[in-house]
């Protein structure tokens, strides 16, 4: 079968998209992955790129097709997906993924438009807006190396898909917000276990870093509701 998407980390600044089965479906075109991301729809070919920031959706438009990944086991079947329009967007240019709002779909060879070019990168972070309260779904956890984070000891990095802030321009937004030192150990296993393995929230207080990146000041996870 197609390879089913469980779990979004963005490291460095882009988002990585875990994926089993199918040895892996890939975005951008890059990758080892036998199979790149792409869908059919009206008989035309869109390339799926991931996005920073979740479009918003239009009117829907129906089903696409998610061509067959061949990884060779002879048990690939092509997949039926939803695709709407993105707003201020021509559905001959480029098309949101219903249900899946780190990734846009870009109609193969054609130029992206701002409003697409826009989703690409998260906003920087604006020292007047301190301090900034951002919450939203917990997405992962990374050391401060860019890999797992084991004992929990900052610094690290934390994950989140934005969905309440205290100023608009940082909602819909996949973030990366370095935990400092400073705060002792704010997550827990159990918040861990409690709340990213099952899908919970988390909440940040930040400030801005001098590159423009995002430092966590207080941090409070919690479980699904």
């Amino acid at each position: 079968m197609r390879a089913r998407f469980v779990g979004v980390v963005a490291a460095s600044g882009v988002l990585v998209l875990a994926a089993s089965g199918c040895g892996g479906d890939t975005v951008e075109g890059g990758g080892d992955a036998s199979c790149a991301l792409v869908v059919r729809y009206q008989g035309v070919v869109y390339d799926g790129r991931t996005v920073q920031v979740a479009p918003r959706e239009g009117r829907r438009l129906g089903p696409g097709v998610l061509p067959a990944c061949d990884d060779g086991d002879g048990d690939s079947a092509d997949e039926e997906i939803e695709l709407a329009e993105i707003e201020s967007v021509s559905s001959g240019v480029a098309l949101a993924w219903v249900g899946e709002p780190g990734i846009v779909f870009v109609r193969h060879g054609a130029e992206f438009p701002p409003e697409v070019e826009q989703l690409l990168r998260a906003p920087s972070c604006e020292a007047r807006d301190a301090p900034i309260e951002l919450a939203g779904d917990w997405l992962g956890i990374l050391g401060a190396d860019g890999h797992t984070e084991v004992d929990l000891e900052p610094p690290y990095d934390v994950d989140l898909f934005v969905q309440q802030a205290s100023e608009a321009r940082y909602e819909r937004i996949y973030l990366t917000v370095r935990v400092p030192p400073a705060l002792g150990k704010p997550i827990t296993r159990d918040d861990v276990e409690s709340s990213l393995w099952e899908g919970g929230s988390i909440a940040l207080r930040v400030r801005c870093a001098d590159d423009g990146g995002y430092v966590a000041e207080g941090v409070e996870a919690s479980p699904p509701s």
